[in-house]
């Protein structure tokens, strides 16, 4: 009976090689985008860290400038008010001509350190001694300064015990600027004696304009120092002068390492980036190209495959469904492949026949099998007619079909005509004999006459 097949279909994977392809090659620009971001969030983290510390930098060095500033001062006044030479023209008396025409506390203060003015303050607090920008102005401190200055006088004189000065930051006229006060003593001079009157004070002013504060930060490295404007007063760098920024505050412009190095470093990341983008594109291109090329190639082999296993399945189905069966032998004549059909025609158990010979199953009154299959220029498509005994010891008509196997050895068929042949031979009998009495009949008669006659000599 005909079977039902279902012809054997290998659909390809949901997940194809271009389908594969694209998802790796997405997944590894995906990860190269990633360190191009964490390489571009590096490089601005590192250029940020970079600005913070110049900013620390540049904020300790304008430090390490005012304090510099204001140590300078101190001995520069220290050294002119602990004086016994001083004590006696400055505080005992004043002669003008002594400080100011022999230069002892004179015009050099101006031209050689910058001493906007210069002062002495008796012990009644009262100015004895003014020079302004290097010259004699008869004017009191509070006046030129435009704000008392008790406090400091007392500290002044509180540090003559020890002859230590004092230093602060007040605001003249939108300045900060730098006082720095001493009393006037004798020192270490033992030819001077102090008097019982409280000590009268000495002082040097330094207005810090912007010349001043420019030259300053090129000596130390710090760019652009100069006074905050109202717009700058809420940044970061500040240097607040005085009590709480009194006086005013610094301000100045740091260097900007992390923003060379962005400049520099980001066109150069965004070139690799742009040479790897351009690089994934064409891999992605020929990759794509040749994994669809191979999902073409898979197809093709699949559909090929389908169709061999639906050939294979009818030829199976027409065989199973005859009375075929499919035999092979080698080089030696020896059965090496039987089909199934073999043992549901014969009864034999095809596995046994395996490595058996041709010879010991199949007979022929035709010569021998082997002379048959050999023979130069032999027609595929002729068949022989062969004789063997079934399981149960009957013999068997088959007809036997063979082609040379390009490997050596032969491919065939074996179609039982048991009953093709009885039949025939019924037939042939029917006709030459009467179907009821069994005798030959007339035809069977004629034509044993007519080969006898056939027989005798010709009379010449």
């Amino acid at each position: 009976m005909p079977n039902t097949f279902a012809p054997i279909i290998r659909n390809l994977s949901q997940r194809t090689s271009l389908s594969m392809a694209r998802t790796s090659l997405f997944q590894c620009v995906a990860l190269l985008a990633c360190v191009f971001a964490a390489a571009s969030y590096s490089l601005v983290y590192l250029a940020q860290e970079l600005n913070r510390f110049e900013d620390s930098e540049s904020a300790f060095y304008t430090r390490k400038a005012v304090q510099s500033l204001e140590k300078s001062q101190r001995l520069t006044v220290k050294d002119y008010a602990f004086w016994g030479d001083a004590y006696k023209h400055l505080h005992v008396s004043v002669d003008t001509d002594w400080a100011y025409t022999r230069e002892n506390v004179g015009p050099t203060l101006f031209h050689d350190f910058g001493f906007q003015g210069v002062f002495v303050v008796d012990d009644l607090d009262r100015t004895v001694y003014a020079l302004v920008e290097g010259k004699l102005q008869p004017i009191e401190l509070t006046e030129w300064l435009d704000q008392p200055v008790a406090a400091l006088l007392e500290q002044a004189r509180a540090g003559a015990a020890t002859d230590t000065p004092v230093t602060t930051f007040i605001n003249v006229r939108g300045n900060p600027t730098l006082v720095a006060a001493a009393a006037i003593t004798p020192g270490t001079d033992p030819s001077v004696i102090a008097d019982d009157r409280k000590a009268s004070v000495l002082l040097f002013i330094n207005i810090l304009d912007s010349a001043k504060l420019t030259e300053i930060g090129n000596d130390f490295g710090v760019d652009h120092l100069h006074i905050a404007t109202p717009d700058e007063i809420g940044e970061t760098l500040l240097f607040a002068l005085g009590e709480n920024g009194a006086a005013g505050s610094l301000h100045w412009h740091p260097e900007r390492p992390g923003m060379r190095l962005v400049a520099v470093g980001l066109p150069l990341l965004g070139l690799a980036a742009l040479l790897v983008c351009l690089m994934t594109w064409l891999i992605v291109r020929r990759t794509t190209a040749d994994a669809q090329a191979l999902d073409n190639s898979h197809t093709s082999l699949q559909d090929s495959q389908n169709a061999l296993a639906t050939s294979e399945a009818r030829f199976r189905d027409v065989v199973e469904a005859s009375s075929d069966w499919v035999w092979e032998i080698d080089g030696e004549w020896r059965f090496t492949y039987l089909s199934e059909r073999f043992e549901s025609v014969t009864g034999l158990d095809r596995q046994a026949w395996i490595g058996a010979t041709l010879y010991d199953l199949l007979d022929t009154d035709a010569g021998a099998l082997s002379q048959w299959l050999t023979t130069p220029g032999r027609l595929a498509d002729i068949s022989l007619q062969c004789r063997y005994v079934d399981a149960r010891g009957r013999e068997r008509t088959t007809r036997l079909s063979a082609r040379e196997m390009p490997c050596g050895g032969f491919r065939g068929t074996a179609t039982d005509v048991t009953e093709e042949v009885e039949a025939r031979r019924r037939i042939e009998f029917l006709s030459q004999h009467d179907a009821l009495t069994g005798l030959p009949n007339r035809t069977r008669l004629q034509a044993f006459l007519d080969g006898k006659l056939k027989a005798l000599p010709t009379l010449t």
